[in-house]
């Protein structure tokens, strides 16, 4: 039997130019593939919540070490992008790109590290205001139905209701008018 040992690829066979766009609810990963002839795929793997690790030992020389082997395959491509529809808002993530040779060897892999956006504030929808017979403004909603909704009168707080109320009595006496009478 003749055997022959492989290497893995060199350091100038790892994907480039890896950025990570975050949003609230997804990561869009791209780079630019190797050009090397017997590249085949690149392997992502994902570490979640990096800034949230467990150190495996307190103190060494006054620095804290981390376990790496919490790296988790989640998807292979030999495309330049991929999307993270697996995240959560605000949560820090770090991902590891891998390129894979048709003979199966991996390299050691390109990291980054990204932190999602926080979600943002549902939109009103279906606002009506009208003025009942005592002069105040009613002001309803259809959207939306959860949470809380904040009242501002003025530039200013006023009020923080259920949004399932689906709506909020302001006493006439209580609103400000812009120069030309408007509410």
């Amino acid at each position: 039997i003749t055997a022959r040992t492989l290497e893995a690829p060199p350091p100038d066979k790892e994907v480039k130019n890896l950025q990570a766009k975050p949003r609230h609810n997804r990561v869009d990963l791209s780079w630019e593939n190797p050009s090397y002839e017997g590249f085949h795929h690149v392997r992502i793997y994902r570490k979640n919540n990096a800034n949230n690790r467990t150190p495996f030992m307190k103190f060494l020389f006054g620095a804290v070490v981390y376990a790496d082997d919490d790296f988790k395959p989640i998807f292979e491509t030999n495309g330049t992008y991929f999307n993270d529809l697996t995240v959560e808002p605000e949560k820090t993530y770090e991902y590891k790109l891998t390129t894979s040779s048709i003979d199966g060897l991996e390299s050691e892999g390109v990291t980054i590290q990204v932190t999602t956006l926080p979600e943002p504030p549902p939109e009103m929808g279906g606002v009506e205001q009208e003025q009942n017979e005592n002069g105040d403004y009613v002001f309803k909603w259809t959207s939306p139905t959860k949470g809380y909704v904040k009242i501002l009168v003025g530039g200013e707080e006023y009020a923080i209701v259920p949004a399932s109320d689906r709506q909020i009595i302001i006493p006439k006496e209580h609103m400000k008018y812009t120069p030309l009478g408007n509410p």
